[in-house]
């Protein structure tokens, strides 16, 4: 059935102790089902179900105040298993902390488990004020695959290397540019220099090696 055509909408009565009817809300528009509906502990009246709206057949929780005034609904929907699955809520109940969780079903192009079903138990947690993070502000939560960046990272232009790795008692370091420069170190593992080179595109350009307190220095 299409959006806004339901015919008899979902509605919440409030009845005093003898029966008489003090408030009602009426869910008009999109088409909507109402499973279940339980009291919380402020008394409010929570309640789970499904709706039809732009993204699917979704989930539908709902918090209406004592007097039918409608604090928030949520349409949620989880299109990361499949980007067409439907989904709905049967059972809810309040949380220790004030939140809600509700248990429903997921079902899309989903691989059939051990012979069965390819349906999804399908279990959601909103807090208080029906988020699934903190300070929402849509009615809607669609939970959808991440998107994988495609975004090309540019080449290096400096290439370091260490060797060994972990050092023991002396290490080499070389930094090579691309542009054809190559500079190698050698270290002690206390990190006093031994020798240094550097190299042009192949050809050894320029040498100095430290050896106690005297300095050999090689030009190519």
């Amino acid at each position: 059935m299409a959006p806004d055509l339901q015919i008899s909408p979902p509605a919440i009565f409030i009845l005093n102790e003898f029966g008489d009817k003090l408030d009602r809300i009426i869910f008009d528009g999109a088409f909507r089902t109402l499973f279940q509906i339980k009291t919380a502990r402020n008394g409010d009246i929570i309640g789970a179900g499904y709706a039809w709206t732009s993204i699917g057949c979704t989930g539908w929780m709902i918090r209406v105040t004592p007097n039918a005034e409608l604090v928030w609904e949520r349409f949620i929907q989880d299109h990361r298993l499949d980007p067409n699955a439907d989904t709905d809520f049967t059972d809810l109940a309040e949380t220790a902390d004030g939140g809600i969780v509700a248990v429903g079903g997921l079902f899309g192009n989903l691989r059939a488990l051990d012979g069965g079903s390819n349906g999804r138990t399908w279990v959601v947690k909103l807090d208080a004020d029906g988020c699934l993070e903190p300070g929402c502000s849509s009615d809607t939560i669609h939970l959808q695959k991440p998107v994988s960046s495609t975004t090309n990272l540019p080449e290096p232009s400096v290439r370091l290397r260490i060797s060994p790795n972990p050092v023991v008692d002396q290490f080499m370091v070389g930094l090579e540019e691309f542009g054809g420069a190559s500079y190698l170190a050698q270290l002690t593992s206390t990190r006093w220099l031994i020798s240094l080179w550097l190299v042009w595109k192949g050809w050894l350009v320029f040498a100095t090696h430290f050896v106690t307190r005297s300095l050999v220095t090689t030009a190519g």
